[in-house]
């Protein structure tokens, strides 16, 4: 290259990195400002005094999951493990109860109660793990002070194991 390509190459380096830095830069705070404004507006429009999990500033319970979220087909059996406190991190004694829902959304396992281990603020549903491969609804409730609280996801079923089992026993067939 000559003295102008490089030059043009080092300018045209420099107007990249200026483009993506301030792309970057302003892409944040879009999406910064984007974030802090929903947020706002879900504690605005709190009107029915709904919990609310995002925000904990109005002493509202906080329930999260603690369990897994992939399964193998010889897995055989799975758990669902929530955390129930309340603003303060505190326990809270009460019912929460587990909907599974298959991948075609069908119900897999209804409303069933959990169990409760208050030494550490959980609560426990123990399930048979589907043979069908996919990706499962899972919303859990719990009663607090009268009012329902949930929280969803999803966890996977794979057969994941069973292509590792048949890679071992291709490799065992070469080595022997």
């Amino acid at each position: 290259m000559g003295q102008d390509e490089n030059i043009n190459y080092v300018i045209g380096i420099a107007v990249i990195i200026v483009i993506v830095f301030a792309f970057g830069y302003f892409g944040i705070r879009y999406v910064k400002d984007y974030v802090d404004n929903v947020f706002s507006s879900l504690v605005k429009n709190n009107t029915q005094n709904k919990p609310q999990l995002i925000i904990n500033n109005d002493k509202n319970p906080v329930i999260s999951f603690v369990s897994e979220t992939e399964y193998s087909l010889k897995d055989g059996s799975g758990s669902t493990i929530i955390k129930l406190v309340d603003y303060k991190g505190d326990k809270i004694n009460t019912t929460c109860w587990e909907k599974i829902l298959y991948p075609d959304k069908t119900t897999y396992i209804d409303w069933s109660e959990m169990t409760s281990h208050m030494e550490y603020s959980n609560y426990y549903f123990n399930f048979n793990i589907p043979d069908i491969i996919g990706i499962y609804d899972q919303e859990v409730r719990c009663l607090v002070n009268n009012k329902n609280i949930s929280l969803g996801k999803g966890f996977h079923v794979s057969n994941i194991t069973n292509v590792i089992d048949e890679l071992k026993q291709d490799v065992m067939v070469v080595v022997t």
